[in-house]
């Protein structure tokens, strides 16, 4: 495992030109990153803190210095989603749910980690962010918070153990109406498809696959590589 964290740092793992102190998740290998990817990167360093000591954390650090230099077009709370460290003053884009999501959840952890409150304090500011444009009336997840008109979830952004912590650090219960909402919305989906689409929308009789090219590409309403990602989500939750 240590080994395989090494070379995914000297894969990956690139200091921006830009960010003073700042490092990213170059995973297109172009000096280029993303929301999900940064999100990824910081889970990794807290995960791999006890293996790799003070390094993991310099790290983390790293990531979080460059995240937090680059908000939302829309929510500034929130992350912009796509990052390009080739350029002094990259252009704003709006948030992806799935990005912040595990952002929240990584300094959630690294508070915890390493006792040290001002992750928590971030970690509240992003939730905030979250919870006010991110999240439906009827407690379905936005895609982003450009995500306004269409009734759409991308399944992937189901994180059941990430919504028990945030109902812990928040102290609301809003967060246990979001687990149940989307745990009903993939038994529906799981029981009349038999798998997860990597996108669904909402009709007249409840959730369904989404079109093709509704979003990313012809498979959007089949299991693709975002929906792949949701048995691993499901799996983290304790039984």
């Amino acid at each position: 495992l240590q080994n395989y964290y090494q070379y995914w740092k000297r894969k990956y793992f690139r200091l921006s030109q830009h960010v003073e102190g700042g490092a990213f998740v170059d995973y297109q290998d172009n000096r280029t990153t993303c929301s999900e990817a940064l999100g990824y990167g910081m889970l990794i360093c807290v995960y791999m803190s006890r293996l790799d000591g003070n390094t993991a954390r310099k790290d983390f650090d790293a990531l979080n210095i460059f995240r937090r230099q680059f908000s939302s077009s829309i929510d500034l709370r929130l992350t912009s989603w796509y990052i390009d460290d080739n350029l002094a003053k990259p252009k704003k884009t709006t948030c992806a749910t799935d990005g912040d999501l595990d952002i929240a959840y990584a300094l959630i952890l690294a508070s915890h980690e390493w006792k040290r409150p001002r992750y928590l304090a971030e970690a509240k500011k992003i939730l905030s962010g979250i919870e006010d444009a991110l999240i439906r009336p009827d407690y379905s997840l936005r895609r982003g918070d450009w995500d306004i008109n269409q009734h759409a979830i991308r399944l992937s952004d189901i994180m059941p153990t990430h919504f028990d912590v945030f109902a812990q650090v928040s102290n609301r219960q809003l967060w246990q109406r979001v687990k149940q909402v989307h745990y009903a919305i993939l038994q529906q989906i799981s029981l009349g498809e038999g798998v997860f689409p990597d996108f669904v929308v909402k009709g007249k009789t409840g959730w369904k696959p989404a079109p093709p090219n509704f979003l990313e590409s012809s498979y959007d309403g089949m299991m693709y590589y975002n929906s792949c990602r949701v048995p691993w989500r499901l799996a983290a939750q304790p039984q």
